[in-house]
């Protein structure tokens, strides 16, 4: 799932030594932890729609204080819209449910063709994220698409609890299916005769 280096714990970690707590205290075993999930549900847009993503999280019972994930979409079937009219530091194209006094960080890396996003607290007691819809992102359908599906996978999922575990997580990616495409017409050539 992960395969950086840092993950949503070291983030947990450093605002928790800042103020002088233990980072990985209350440590369980790896095999008693509840598994956090997260997955992009399924979509139909046809093209040239604007249409919403939807990532949910369960956490598992688990107080989940930060999380990272990334979106991949391809660029030549998805537009994302990096605009932040209102200089909140996140494009407005996304909406994070989120608790107050989470930080939310989220880019549009085009290099990779993902939109990535971290969450986490900046003071204690760490805030913590709910059950269900995590983010929703509008997309655009490129009008001009031949394609008739396109994934929408996930990538750099890392989770955290309140005091700076790793949490084990699975992740599911989703598919928006592009409908509405019209048969290229077909005609009948006939040789042209000249007498």
């Amino acid at each position: 799932n992960n395969s950086a280096s840092i993950t949503a714990a070291d983030i947990t970690c450093s605002v928790l030594l800042f103020f002088g707590h233990p980072c990985g205290a209350n440590v369980q075993a790896a095999d008693r932890l509840a598994t956090t999930h997260l997955a992009v549900v399924d979509q139909q847009a046809s093209p040239g729609a604007t249409t919403t993503l939807t990532v949910m999280l369960d956490p598992g019972g688990t107080a989940i204080a930060a999380a990272t994930f990334a979106l991949r979409l391809d660029p030549a079937v998805l537009h994302f819209a990096t605009t932040d009219a209102d200089e909140d530091g996140v494009p407005d194209a996304i909406t994070l449910n989120t608790p107050a006094g989470m930080s939310k960080s989220v880019t549009w890396n085009a290099a990779r063709r993902r939109l990535e996003v971290a969450l986490f607290g900046t003071g204690l007691p760490l805030p913590t994220l709910s059950d269900g819809a995590l983010a929703t992102v509008t997309i655009a359908v490129a009008s001009d698409t031949a394609a008739t599906s396109t994934p929408l996978a996930l990538d750099l999922v890392s989770f955290s609890d309140a005091d700076g575990n790793d949490l084990p997580a699975t992740d599911q990616d989703g598919t928006l299916t592009i409908t509405g495409h019209t048969a290229a017409a077909k005609g009948l050539f006939l040789p042209l005769v000249v007498r």
